[in-house]
């Protein structure tokens, strides 16, 4: 995953090229004036800490019902109902707000959060045929390699066709397709298999087939 990669980076070189980035992002933005914003005034005071740290933490915060999906790609999970309603903050009004309808979030699923239904659609053909989102995300092509590299067997992405599809499209294909569905492997329920490859497939084709810098 990026943020692991990053969180190694931070061990070996330090946090200085965060702030770098920050700067770059700032330089390249229409609406710089807010990083502008952070780095003189959650930035600036903490320049010495943040570039000679290398100790870095991976913090989520996500809605109760995947916290528990969560804890092993991060090293602390909050959840919107452990966020404290008060704050010490001219905004500290619009906070309150902010946190209550978060809370409302915590119990809910996906698919609900989303308001999708399960709708069964019937005929002699397709008796119970299932028409819902039935993936956990989506990625751009660089994303969808960093995650497989970091998750391997762990999660699947799929590609209409499977492996024997993928391995037939050239690397500008790949590259600049829209973008690629991912689930965790044990939730393979309702899923064509064939549609679906792990994450250690992934790169073991993008290696044999298309020569792509995976390591």
């Amino acid at each position: 995953m990026i943020y692991h990669s990053v969180k190694e980076t931070i061990k070996t070189v330090g946090g200085a090229f965060l702030v770098k980035d920050l700067e770059l992002l700032r330089d390249a933005s229409q609406e710089s004036g807010k990083y502008q914003f952070v780095l003189e005034n959650k930035v600036a005071p903490f320049i010495k800490e943040i570039s000679t740290c290398i100790d870095a933490q991976i913090i989520y915060i996500v809605p109760g019902s995947i916290e528990g999906r969560t804890q092993p790609y991060a090293d602390r999970v909050l959840t919107f109902g452990s966020l404290s309603n008060t704050i010490k903050s001219p905004f500290a009004q619009e906070w309150r707000v902010i946190q209550k309808h978060l809370c409302k979030l915590d119990n809910l699923s996906q698919r609900t959060r989303n308001h999708q239904r399960l709708t069964t659609v019937t005929s002699e053909r397709f008796p119970t045929l299932n028409r819902q989102k039935n993936w956990e995300g989506t990625f751009k092509f660089e994303e969808m390699v960093k995650f497989c590299q970091a998750h391997g067997d762990e999660i699947i992405i799929g590609f209409n066709g499977g492996k024997s599809q993928l391995a037939t499209k050239s690397l500008s294909y790949l590259e600049n397709r829209l973008h690629y569905k991912w689930d965790y492997v044990n939730n393979i329920a309702g899923k064509k298999l064939s549609d679906w490859i792990s994450g250690s497939q992934v790169i073991r084709i993008l290696r044999r087939h298309n020569k792509y810098p995976t390591e």
